[in-house]
């Protein structure tokens, strides 16, 4: 019932403990789900469950970040989909926008320079 405000805390509590523990065993990614379900769910979520979600999520696109950047030498569609990953967590991440633009740039290139041959 949406308008029994109780029963939505009650549940919105138990949703973030879930949440904690996923967050515990190493499952950041279900953590953040079940943060961001959490706080919906709440009829007046507390600040902190907000601050530990942003938090969550900026970690998240850091180490999306830092993986990209190690593959865009090796393999630019791979650096992108981190990229890219790193944004749909914290959209105003400057430095994976950038990369991400350079690494499309990049890719656009290989393409047009096209297969490599092995001369014979």
């Amino acid at each position: 019932n949406p308008r029994d405000r109780a029963g939505r805390e009650r549940i919105a509590v138990a949703v973030y403990a879930q949440a904690q523990q996923l967050k515990r065993q190493g499952s950041d990614s279900a953590a953040v789900s079940m943060y961001t379900e959490a706080i919906k769910l709440h009829p007046a979520a507390p600040k902190d469950w907000s601050a530990q979600l942003a938090q969550l999520k900026l970690r998240l696109a850091n180490q999306e970040y830092e993986t990209g950047v190690r593959l865009m030498s090796t393999d630019v569609p791979a650096a992108i989909a981190h990229f890219e990953a790193a944004l749909r967590y914290a959209p105003d991440h400057t430095q994976a926008q950038l990369r991400l633009e350079r690494a499309r740039k990049m890719q656009d290139n290989l393409r047009a320079i096209g297969p490599t041959r092995k001369p014979d």
